[in-house]
């Protein structure tokens, strides 16, 4: 499937299928014990020793051949809050690597003009919220039996993310319409970064409009 995706002023970003992780999935998958991470205070001369072992870390897991493949941050973007000890630092990059995206279904249709929704990265020791907000117009159509609202237009998706010291950056997006006007499917690109962990997804997020032009 080839994948266009585009920035919020309409720049091509991302484009084709090569290189490019496979669309997010929502499978539902357990939490069963959350890591509980504390951050540690690394003197700058002990710094280069820990990020060598953490590229170490990284290299090995990358190496099982999990779905995601993991990137770690340049050592001077790391923050206080990313140096975890070594045992800490490969718990969660192992529990990243086998986070799958899920696409979590809102309670209640909204407004069209702003459509939240929450995707999670989730493992069964790791679980981290993506915000996004889709904006929308639906129109009366006659043509449907005894009238009901449809999609009208597509205007944008933003993103970001929850974790109070996580990142997600939006890399671009693109927007799919199904043949009866009831359902947008957005695909969107960004990085996932925390604790100095970065990973690349592709999330397709599925908004549907509902007879009276409220969106879930």
């Amino acid at each position: 499937m080839k994948l266009h995706m585009y920035a919020l002023g309409g720049a091509l970003l991302l484009a084709g299928c090569a290189d490019k992780p496979a669309p997010a999935q929502p499978i539902a998958v357990e939490t069963i014990e959350p890591l509980t991470l504390t951050p540690i205070h690394v003197a700058p001369e002990q710094k280069a020793t820990y990020y060598a072992q953490y590229e170490e870390i990284i290299e090995r897991i990358n190496g099982i051949g999990y779905d995601v493949e993991l990137q770690l941050q340049p050592l001077a973007k790391f923050t206080d809050n990313d140096w975890l000890s070594v045992e800490q630092f490969e718990q969660i990059a192992s529990a990243r690597a086998k986070a799958k995206m899920v696409v979590q279904t809102n309670d209640e249709p909204v407004s069209p003009a702003l459509v939240p929704k929450f995707v999670t990265l989730q493992s069964n020791t790791f679980s981290a919220d993506i915000r996004f907000e889709g904006a929308f117009n639906t129109q009366l159509s006659e043509n449907t039996e005894a009238g009901r609202q449809l999609f009208d237009a597509f205007y944008s998706i933003t993103s970001a993310a929850v974790n109070e010291h996580a990142t997600w950056t939006q890399l671009g997006f693109d927007a799919t319409l199904s043949a009866d006007k009831t359902t947008y499917t957005v695909s969107v690109g960004g990085t996932y970064s925390e604790y100095g962990i970065s990973s690349s997804h592709i999330i397709e997020i599925p908004f549907v409009c509902d007879e009276v032009g409220g969106i879930s």
